[in-house]
């Protein structure tokens, strides 16, 4: 019996493990990390370093983005879907995030996805060239 309350006692005492508080000043470093990683074209570092400031700061939208550009220009295709797809659902009105699901559409010859992608962009910024110019190749 004394086995068992000593064991009780010790398994009571230890320490509780808290989810971690969103930390969003390290979230942001890491995105900017992660953005200077993608100008250098280096794609893996980059999403690691968009991975972590997302698990550093899960309400951090543009962190998700980030995911999915960088999973576009990785050519993981599916990967980029879900991950645009969830930072559309933080944000619905993105732009970012459409335009990079119409370039996935695009080059995965679903045209119909693409033009419909790239109208919501044009919706926000109907002047936006490049928008224009993907839409209307699609």
């Amino acid at each position: 019996m004394g086995m068992i309350l000593t064991a009780f006692a010790l398994f009571s005492s230890a320490p509780q493990t808290q989810p971690k508080a969103p930390n969003p000043i390290e979230a942001a470093r890491m995105n900017n990390l992660g953005a200077a990683y993608m100008n250098q074209q280096l794609f893996e570092k980059g999403l690691k370093a968009f991975q972590q400031a997302a698990t550093l700061d899960p309400n951090l939208a543009i962190a998700k983005l980030n995911q999915g550009i960088a999973y576009l220009n990785l050519q993981r295709v599916d990967e980029a879907k879900a991950a645009l797809e969830s930072a559309l659902k933080q944000d619905p009105k993105n732009p970012h995030a459409w335009y990079n699901l119409g370039l996935l559409a695009k080059n995965s010859g679903d045209a119909q996805a693409a033009i419909d992608a790239f109208k919501r962009v044009t919706q926000g910024d109907p002047n936006d060239a490049d928008t224009r110019y993907f839409r209307g190749t699609a």
